[in-house]
């Protein structure tokens, strides 16, 4: 039995530990995108540190502290909230950043 749901996110998560140089091939609308899993985290932190407006590596510590997470390390960090609360927020908002904030 699993710890954890068996969501996207984990075995993204799971694959940047094990494999973070493997490379990852997307088909898109004019083009084929390339990129590693590791750059797949390393972007996602970014996110955090734009939306956030702190330095990549805060980011990258609020980003592991939220479960790797990208909108519940945003709602952490911006609200001051708890990794609980934060998420609770957002579950009672639908996902939306901006209406777990306000």
């Amino acid at each position: 039995m699993q710890d954890y749901p068996l969501l996207v996110r984990h075995i993204a998560e799971r694959a940047a530990t094990v494999f973070p140089g493997r490379e990852i091939v997307s088909q898109t609308k004019d083009d084929v995108e390339r990129s590693t899993y590791g750059q797949v985290v390393d972007r996602a932190r970014r996110i955090v540190a734009a939306a956030a407006g702190i330095s990549t590596e805060d980011a990258a510590q609020a980003f592991d502290a939220a479960g790797r997470d990208v909108k519940t390390a945003i709602v952490m960090l911006r609200s001051g909230a708890s990794r609980e609360e934060a998420q609770e927020r957002l579950r009672a908002a639908s996902g939306r950043i901006r209406e777990a904030l306000s």
